[in-house]
């Protein structure tokens, strides 16, 4: 469960358990052990995972009449879905149109949305108003009943495609409600449609991009092949950039940073979380265009961003064409870590990180990058901003007294990333690369 949804049922004083359904907990259950018995394996999981999208089919339906009224919403907070800390600058900005759509079979509700230039997200429940569709409803396919695409389109115009998740502690014999977000270039803040196939009839729930929310859009001259590509916005990154052929994509790692204006800089990973990611290759030709995508971590506050920082030359974020290199700190740079089977030495993970470490024994208590954990050796519990999160494997110490955790803490707790440098080596040869 990421850090996001752990919150908000640490706020609702919900047990994690109650997010859960017992066979899609099964499965990842099953799938984590799987993937626990190789690093390499779970290395290259999570790497392509940034890459994969939830694609999203259309459907043709019979247009009929339907009726449509006011309906309160669900208690949840949409931004608290997707972001930490506190969201109440984006606020204005979301959409409750609190409309519902029904044909006397189903009732669509879009409980919340928001639109921005680089992404939409929304919240939005499905309830089976009678015995023939609660069967229905029970083993729906969210990605044949959906879409969610620019207002402008026909209602038969090619599919889009997201992310979806339902929120499972929600769920009752007669109704689902699902949290969805998609990438897309919509500079001129246009509304979007969300539309539930299955409703005979008017099928569509049209949400507004409410203001003009803040952005920064400006080209990169001076990379090593050509000109990039950026767009900011408090919510999401938008990042276009030539590469070689066979170069390693996944360069926002080590390549890509911000200046803060009180002058620190931070990486890519301090700011936008791995779980939010994709990316795509917009160009088949070599070189390639490379476009990255991600939501950041806790919205962003952009007048406090003085500039980016790509390949090494820092653009300012309100001067842009005048750009300069820059020197990165050796703490964020890519750097080798020790791998023992399924467990990293963390203390020294963290050590060249420059975290905030205190051991007592058996504890140690760490705060990096907004993330406060305490890790108990043979614990498979850590604390993780006050809240208890199950490892799949408990801690342990070394042969040498230093902490280890499982791969699944790097990921999940504090969202970090670590990749094998080569998957052609044998198992026990393999190195290790972390990007801060």
């Amino acid at each position: 469960m990421n850090k996001r949804m752990r919150e908000l049922l640490k706020d609702l004083d919900l047990p994690e358990s109650a997010f859960f359904q017992r066979d899609p907990n099964s499965a990842v259950d099953s799938v984590n052990r799987k993937l626990n018995q190789s690093p390499p394996e779970l290395a290259l999981f999570k790497a392509q995972r940034l890459a994969r999208r939830v694609a999203v089919v259309c459907a043709a339906i019979l247009a009929l009449a339907l009726t449509a009224f006011a309906v309160s919403s669900v208690d949840i907070d949409l931004l608290k879905l997707y972001f930490l800390g506190d969201s109440s600058s984006m606020e204005r900005y979301v959409d409750r149109p609190e409309l519902s759509l029904s044909d006397g079979r189903y009732r669509f509700t879009v409980d919340q949305a928001l639109v921005t230039q680089t992404q939409a997200m929304a919240v939005f429940t499905v309830e089976a108003l009678t015995d023939e569709t609660r069967e229905e409803l029970k083993n729906l396919d969210l990605g044949l009943a959906f879409d969610f695409k620019f207002a402008d389109l026909g209602d038969y115009a090619g599919g889009g495609s997201g992310e979806a998740s339902e929120l499972w502690h929600l769920r009752t014999d007669a109704s689902r409600t699902w949290t969805v977000v998609t990438d897309i270039d919509n500079y001129e803040l246009k509304p979007m449609k969300l539309v539930f196939f299955p409703l005979r009839g008017r099928r569509t729930v049209v949400v507004e991009a409410k203001g003009d929310v803040e952005s920064f859009e400006f080209d990169l001259p001076g990379q090593p092949i050509d000109s990039g590509h950026i767009m900011l916005t408090p919510t999401g990154i938008t990042l276009d950039r030539w590469l070689p052929a066979h170069e390693n994509s996944l360069l926002e790692n080590s390549e890509t940073f911000f200046r803060m204006t009180d002058g620190e800089i931070k990486s890519f990973n301090q700011l936008f979380a791995n779980r939010n990611r994709s990316s795509q290759t917009l160009n088949s030709t070599v070189p390639v265009l490379y476009r990255l995508r991600a939501i950041p971590r806790e919205i962003l506050d952009l007048s406090q961003i003085e500039s980016v920082i790509v390949a090494g030359l820092e653009y300012r974020l309100r001067e842009p064409e005048n750009c300069a290199e820059a020197e990165i700190p050796e703490r964020l740079l890519p750097f080798p870590v020790k791998v023992d089977g399924d467990y990293l030495e963390i203390e020294d993970i963290f050590e060249h990180l420059g975290a905030d470490m205190e051991r007592r024994g058996k504890k140690l208590a760490v705060r990096y990058n907004g993330v406060e954990a305490v890790i108990t050796a043979g614990a498979a519990e850590v604390e993780i901003n006050g809240a208890a999160v199950n490892l799949p494997m408990p801690t342990r110490l070394s042969g040498d007294g230093k902490m280890q955790v499982c791969w699944d803490f790097i990921y999940s707790c504090i969202e970090m990333n670590i990749s094998a440098d080569s998957f052609d080596a044998p198992q026990d040869e393999m190195t290790f690369t972390m990007y801060p």
